[in-house]
């Protein structure tokens, strides 16, 4: 197991409690590397003995199961990265930010009542992604090239991870560098790693750099190049605000090791990472602390954490138990360091011993983040902080097994050793076929992946989105993107967890609804990034035309509620023969301006109240400022299917929707117009009017607003 590198140059020489752990771990007098002044390796072959070449022939079959996923990983991140649509929801927020970015605009700043643009993540992927929009314009194949370069990248860290490891473990070059191989090509084989590879986000750029910086603290750790790893901690926070655990990672196993270097370091952090998110956040007025922090802040479920984590753990169960056992080794290792001498000398050898100890602290660290995956809608790229710690200690373990038998020189012993080593190839084996069999579409929404069907349906939503007039609310940025809309709303998630904690304000958002100024609404299938009042008023004010992987919703031409609520507002007769409530009104949607020679549709909501003993006319004008009325509908009151709806038969509680639309004049002049209601019938020569009693009565009317009238 891990414990201090081998002593050299000034360091000094090795005490009796280090001689324990060297005993316990790879690092042993029988080492080849120790024996001979030479050691041998792939580069002379014709010297390896029958046991090497039975080591060589287990890395050789460990590397060779992985092939298949691995080619299998390459042709879907292919496909993702040609594809030219949206495929996770996230990517359409990052092309959102990265694209306002491009514009020179404000990401982080706060949002207000008429428009939500958020940024939740730190600056670096979104800058990257604005000078490819620069370049390349509005596309997501840049953003995905990087994100596949950085999972490439964090394989090659793993296995670099894992030869520094077991070469300062003296193990040989032959099982060093084939758990190297092995470890870093596990990396693909995961599903969470083989889906979120070549998405447009920045799940992968801020490992493979927060790796980096923890594999050069093991590099440099005593070396004076290790205060140039703070600038890389600091990047990695910059590109994605969780590997702030890496920083603590590497900070806090040098302070163990070295205090004052590790001091030194975490010092040289802080500020790396403190004077530029101070500096943006003056800058963007407390914005950037609100969008990568505060949005970050959302419920927590105990039930989503339990079913994420028993999935990894039954995916991926021989790799879990194989990593728990080098930990174990490490524990047991630390043991007998500690009781092997007495006084301080046993302090000291625990402390050399966990002073070796950076990739088990990181896997530790690791799996602690995994607690992430409660939050509301945590998805299940939050786990993909585990697997490169993970996989290290892994290609540390496989290492053990092969190398401790061509160590041993008892024949006892060395049996049950290879024998060890077959037993756990064998299992390996088994848990690579099985995670062939595991769909790693299943880790997100597998009717989001690259297809044909999938293609000609986005087809087809492109174009619908081209003929719409007026806005487009969508959860599928890049189709408003392409279509050269607009996005006054880009994430619909964060919108809800802020609108409920009481930090934004919906109410805009809603009656944009109401007004239905949106053409087209588009929802990832099932979506369930709304308010419950936000989905009631969709729900109102929009129809669902076309579920699928997005579902399509169209503006109702009457919602089933009011466009705009009117306060108690009694319709009466005088002789007290009756009353009755008018909750509000609608007109057609917002989004098609109305124009001279159109009709108006016009959607009364009434509620009963005292029976009426006759029946009266409803009338709705359209008044101009000297209340001249310009365009009229006198009639009996017709509900919105066409059937009479008489005044005499409604009843008390009763809800109705009435239709009081008529035509625009040809030659009515543009410009702004009052709308009123009322209701009368004959009295003689005259007529009696029903009486309104509410703030916007005027006389006999009610005045509903005022309509503009467009060229």
């Amino acid at each position: 197991m891990e414990s201090s590198p081998p002593v050299s140059g000034g360091q000094r020489a090795a005490k009796p409690a280090d001689q324990v752990a060297l005993r316990l771990s790879p690092e042993t007098a029988n080492s080849p590397a120790q024996s001979s002044g030479k050691e041998r390796g792939l580069s002379s072959l014709r010297t390896l003995t029958a046991g090497d070449w039975l080591r060589l022939l287990f890395w050789l079959i460990l590397i060779v199961a992985l092939l298949p996923r691995l080619a299998d990983f390459v042709n879907h991140s292919i496909q993702v990265i040609t594809w030219r649509y949206q495929v996770d929801y996230d990517e359409g927020l990052n092309l959102s930010a990265a694209w306002h970015l491009s514009q020179g605009q404000n990401i982080y700043a706060n949002s207000v009542p008429d428009h939500f643009i958020a940024a939740p993540y730190p600056f670096l992927y979104f800058l990257i992604n604005a000078i490819g929009i620069k370049i390349w314009g509005i596309q997501f194949q840049f953003g995905r090239i990087v994100t596949f370069a950085s999972s490439i990248a964090i394989a090659a860290l793993i296995g670099w991870a894992v030869w520094m490891v077991t070469r300062r473990q003296r193990i040989d070059r032959l099982d060093a560098g084939g758990a190297s191989i092995v470890a870093g090509l596990l990396w693909f084989v995961v599903p969470p790693v083989y889906i979120w590879s070549t998405f447009y986000k920045q799940d992968m750029l801020a490992i493979a750099i927060a790796l980096l910086a923890i594999v050069l603290v093991y590099r440099w750790q005593e070396s004076r190049w290790l205060l140039l790893v703070a600038p890389i901690m600091a990047l990695a926070f910059f590109a994605k605000q969780n590997e702030l655990l890496a920083s603590a990672v590497g900070c806090g196993y040098m302070l163990v090791r070295d205090w004052k270097r590790g001091l030194k370091l975490s010092i040289a952090t802080a500020l790396c990472i403190a004077l530029p998110f101070i500096a943006l956040n003056v800058i963007t007025k407390n914005g950037y602390y609100n969008h990568i922090i505060g949005y970050q802040l959302v419920p927590w479920n105990f039930d989503d954490l339990i079913r994420k984590l028993s999935r990894i753990v039954a995916d991926h169960p021989l790799l879990i138990a194989i990593a728990l056992a080098y930990l174990v080794g490490c524990l047991v290792v630390l043991v007998r360091a500690f009781t092997g001498n007495s006084g301080l000398e046993r302090w000291k050898a625990a402390h050399r011993v966990i002073s070796g100890w950076l990739f088990p602290l990181y896997l530790v660290v690791a799996t602690a983040s995994l607690f992430t995956i409660g939050a509301y809608q945590g998805n299940y790229n939050l786990v993909l902080d585990f697997f490169p710690p993970l996989m290290i200690i892994i290609g540390a373990a496989l290492a053990f097994l092969p190398a401790r038998a061509a160590q041993v020189k008892d024949p006892g012993r060395q049996r049950l050793l290879v024998g060890a080593t077959v037993l756990v190839a064998l299992l390996y084996l088994g848990q690579v076929i099985d995670i062939y069999f595991t769909s790693p579409g299943t880790y997100t929404s597998f009717g989001s992946m690259p297809g044909k069907t999938r293609g000609e349906m986005l087809d087809g939503l492109e174009k619908q989105i081209a003929q719409a007039p007026g806005d487009i609310l969508t959860e599928d940025v890049y189709l408003a993107f392409a279509a050269g809309r607009a996005v006054p709303y880009d994430n619909l998630y964060h919108m809800r967890l802020q609108s409920q904690e009481g930090k934004w304000d919906d109410s805009k958002f809603l009656q944009d609804l109401r007004d239905r100024r949106f053409a087209l609404v588009l929802l990832d299938h099932g979506s369930r990034r709304w308010t419950d009042k936000g989905w009631e008023t969709l729900n109102q004010n929009y129809e669902l035309v076309f579920p699928d992987g997005i579902d399509l919703w169209r503006p109702r031409a009457r919602p089933t509620a009011p466009q705009h609520s009117l306060q108690a507002c009694i319709l009466a007769d005088n002789k007290g023969q009756g009353q009755a409530t008018l909750d509000g009104w609608s007109i057609g949607p917002a989004n098609l301006p109305l124009k001279a020679g159109q009709g108006l549709v016009l959607t009364t909501y009434w509620q009963g109240g005292t029976p009426f003993s006759g029946d009266y006319t409803l009338f709705a004008h359209l008044q101009s400022g000297s209340g001249e009325v310009v365009a009229q509908r006198d009639s009996a009151p017709v509900g919105i299917d066409g059937k009479p709806a008489p005044f005499t038969g409604w009843q008390s509680g009763q809800n109705l929707q009435l239709d009081q639309s008529f035509p625009l004049p040809a030659n009515l002049a543009p410009g702004s117009y009052r709308l009123v209601v009322g209701a009368y019938r004959p009295a003689g020569t005259s007529l009696q009017h029903l009486q309104p009693a509410c703030g916007s009565a005027s006389g006999n009317d009610i005045v509903l607003g005022t309509i503009d009238i467009s060229r």
